[in-house]
């Protein structure tokens, strides 16, 4: 394993939220989240930013529903093709 495969506490701060908001983890709400866990303001952006490395990495993956975009946890020891088709899902 690499440096670049290790997860920083922002990242995992992120990996946090989106376990905790499940069917609701969509970047703002990940973002709402992310500044509750570490009390601290983040730029939105930023949250993007870091849940694009983490599908590179391979611990998260992302899906266009008709308005916005969702996020899920992927399973330690699986991974997700780079394609999105199979993280499709339609916002509540």
């Amino acid at each position: 394993m690499s440096s670049n495969d290790n997860l920083g506490t922002f990242e995992q701060a992120i990996l946090t939220s989106v376990s905790v908001l499940d069917e609701n983890a969509y970047g703002a709400t990940v973002h709402e989240k992310v500044e509750e866990l570490t009390e601290r303001t983040r730029c939105i952006g930023r949250v993007y930013t870091a849940l694009d490395r983490l599908e590179e990495k391979g611990t998260s993956s992302r899906g266009l529903g008709t308005q916005r975009r969702s996020v899920e946890d992927v399973p330690s020891g699986t991974s997700k093709s780079p394609e999105r088709d199979s993280g499709f899902s339609e916002p509540p």
